[in-house]
């Protein structure tokens, strides 16, 4: 809705800005009359065929550079919204993929369950570490000896 309200809203500013900036003036110059509640110009002998090809020309230039202007205006518009759009829903899609995975595959409970185990053996081996670590300075020191180590086996 955001995008067809800003599209038309740059159409307009677009045919504001044609009709601000193009000389209408020469239609005043001609003979002009009103029949029957309709407008008429019929064109002096100052409008030659290359007058009248030329400013017919030069009209629908500007016409087609407003509207690729206009045109690439609306496709960065569209790129960046559809682009913020897509972003927010791959998030949303990977959120809810990777809590199925771990919450209803059994792939997921296991590698789960691996990387636990292998988290528990890194972390008995380092806590088995710093008790022979402690064992070694108390021992050094003598306050510790092999018959306690034994009894509290």
């Amino acid at each position: 809705m955001a995008g067809a309200a800003g599209a038309f809203a740059a159409m307009l500013f677009v045919g504001l800005l044609i009709y601000w900036l193009t000389d209408f003036q020469f239609l005043h110059q001609d003979a002009c009359g009103t029949y029957n509640g309709s407008t008429f110009c019929v064109l002096d002998d100052r409008w030659d065929t290359e007058t009248y090809l030329s400013t017919i020309s030069s009209f629908y230039g500007t016409i087609i550079t407003v509207l690729v202007g206009l045109l690439a205006f609306v496709a960065a518009f569209a790129f960046f919204a559809v682009r913020a759009s897509a972003l927010s829903h791959a998030e949303e899609k990977v959120s809810e993929e990777v809590h199925r995975y771990f919450t209803d595959s059994k792939v997921g409970d296991e590698r789960i369950r691996t990387i636990l185990d292998e988290l528990s053996k890194v972390r008995n081996q380092s806590i088995a570490n710093r008790v022979d670590v402690i064992e070694t300075q108390l021992s050094e020191q003598g306050l510790l000896t092999l018959s306690d180590l034994e009894v509290q086996e």
